[in-house]
């Protein structure tokens, strides 16, 4: 599908709650894949826990990070741990 239609879809199902990122990194490594795709609608994953799912990708896993915001998230500790892991 295209992105419009990836977005098409993701419209049909709001977010609502936070989102526990490091839980599901950690569920996501236990599988071993080569790479993992994190889409996510913001970019809160406080610093002390960005340190504790850094430790998680040291095995060399790739994260991908697709952050759905407005606001610029090149920075954001989500953003700077994908690019730590070649994602």
């Amino acid at each position: 599908g295209t992105v419009e239609q990836v977005l098409e879809r993701l419209a049909d199902h709001p977010a609502s709650g936070g989102t526990d990122h490091l839980n599901a990194l950690r569920h996501a490594i236990q599988h071993r894949p080569e790479a993992v795709c994190l889409v996510t609608d913001a970019a809160d994953l406080p610093t002390a826990l960005a340190s504790e799912a850094e430790r998680l990708f040291r095995g060399g896993v790739r994260l991908h990070v697709v952050e759905l915001s407005r606001r610029g998230a090149a920075g954001s500790p989500l953003a700077r741990l994908a690019r730590r892991t070649g994602g």
